[in-house]
């Protein structure tokens, strides 16, 4: 490994270490909902209109500008100006970085996001979004309604929210597991994760989870 990949290896676990809260920086944390809709300064559902690069106004950082459309608010909106997600790395001329954890973005997919108020600057390293891939929930339309649900970060099938955290579907679970809790979140497991035998055949559509959302978020 040449100086310059280790170099990016130790920030990557630096950035990562300073936007995730003490208590979620070990690895494979999932934060519950309720720390995070706290945590949150703006939470909303958006489709991606498009993806661009760019560098912060140093030159130094290579930034990825996410630009949403069809917004809808759960938190910290409306806003007078299109919402744009602005995340630490991203692709320059030479080289393509990424933050580990940090979730990417694809265009014309449906998410719900839980940020930071400012949507990302240089005062959060650019590391928005609360807990990383913690606070990122993709939206997939039901193949048979049409409507979106939501899907954990994993892109498994959130099945209910129960208290401050989320059920959610595994097919390769043999049973149920709890993921274990952390001192700050009142000792509660931050997701469930059930088997397909345990399946309930109910899944959380968007308006219910921005819902859930906005009242944990008080």
């Amino acid at each position: 490994m040449n100086r310059k990949a280790i170099r990016l290896l130790l920030l990557v676990s630096v950035l990562t270490f300073l936007a995730t809260p003490v208590s979620a920086t070990t690895t494979g944390t999932v934060l519950d909902l309720a720390f995070i809709a706290k945590k949150a300064g703006v939470i909303f559902a958006g489709t991606v209109d498009s993806v661009r690069y760019g560098m912060d106004p140093a030159g130094e950082t290579a930034l990825t500008h996410v630009y949403f459309g069809n917004v809808v608010y759960a938190k910290g909106g409306p806003r007078p100006e299109a919402l744009t997600l602005t995340l630490r790395g991203g692709k320059t001329a030479k080289d393509l970085s990424s933050v580990v954890g940090q979730p990417t973005f694809e265009s014309t997919k449906r998410y719900i996001v839980m940020a930071h108020a400012d949507l990302g600057s240089a005062k959060n390293m650019y590391l928005p979004i609360i807990g990383l891939d913690s606070g990122f929930f993709p939206l997939v339309p039901d193949s048979s309604s049409g409507v979106a649900c939501v899907y954990d970060r994993a892109f498994r099938p959130v099945a209910r929210i129960k208290q401050r955290h989320i059920v959610v579907i595994d097919r390769l679970a043999r049973g149920p597991v709890y993921l274990p809790p952390y001192r700050d979140m009142g000792g509660e497991s931050p997701i469930e994760i059930l088997p397909p035998s345990q399946d309930p055949r109910t899944r959380v559509h968007e308006g219910d989870f921005l819902r859930a959302l906005r009242d944990l978020g008080r």
